[in-house]
């Protein structure tokens, strides 16, 4: 019988917009069997960083694991570096990644804020090399998972934003491509990490996809009302038969 990996993840939560939401929702969960907690970014509301004092606590009441997170586009680049200097305790990752050993298995986590296929006007205004940046972060994303690939470990890909299209019906088509991106949906079909979980879309109606044989996961709270728990089984996941093929 294989092992289970139990992977609890959230995303924007914009603490405290949703904070009613996610209290419910962090009771909800059974810890037990959790190996890890992810967020996925936007936990705060507009970079209002002193919130995350908050969310660590009341994850904490709940969880005493490893706690992995990216940023989101409201934790603000410039606040990242003191983001992650006044709360230690969470493992950041910002276009890395980082080698665990779950359960006898070794796991690579690649987490990124992620890219989107056409920036936004603010970012059109004031990043003029944003398309570089994201080009060549998508580049760093495809190099960390062939890396981790190659080296036999069980690799899950976290972004904030969508890396595919896969999981934004119900978001307005039109806006698609300032949620996610096609060329990284094209990163997963040619590294095929194990599993990719990422949150952004907070209109979806299908939070779970498979790309190209690669599980999806859009754990955005304002969508699946919960924290979404993924089971991995420690050779990666097999049974993809109940998600949505695209």
């Amino acid at each position: 019988m294989r092992s289970l990996i139990k992977i609890a993840a959230v995303a924007d939560v914009h603490y405290p917009k949703y904070a009613e939401t996610f209290l419910r929702a962090l009771d909800q969960v059974d810890y037990t069997d959790i190996d890890l907690f992810l967020m996925v970014g936007d936990m705060v509301f507009k970079s209002k960083i002193a919130y995350y004092t908050n969310i660590l606590k009341v994850i904490r009441e709940h969880w005493k694991g490893v706690i992995v997170s990216v940023f989101g586009n409201e934790e603000y680049e410039e606040h990242e570096d003191q983001i992650i200097k006044r709360f230690p305790d969470v493992m950041w990752l910002r276009d890395e990644s980082k080698n665990l050993v779950i359960k006898g298995a070794q796991v690579c986590i690649v987490g990124s804020r992620g890219t989107i296929e056409r920036p936004t006007s603010w970012q059109a205004r004031n990043i003029p090399n944003i398309m570089q940046i994201y080009k060549e972060r998508e580049k760093k994303i495809m190099r960390l998972i062939k890396r981790a690939k190659s080296q036999g470990m069980l690799t899950v890909l976290v972004t904030h934003y969508a890396p595919t299209h896969a999981t934004l019906f119900g978001e307005k088509e039109e806006a698609w491509p300032f949620l996610g991106s096609l060329r990284m949906e094209r990163v997963i079909k040619v590294t095929k990490p194990d599993l990719v979980i990422h949150g952004h879309a907070h209109n979806s109606k299908r939070n779970r996809a498979i790309v190209d044989g690669v599980p999806v996961y859009n754990v955005s709270l304002p969508a699946v009302g919960r924290i979404s728990v993924i089971e991995v089984p420690t050779k990666g996941l097999k049974d993809l038969s109940p998600l949505f093929r695209y």
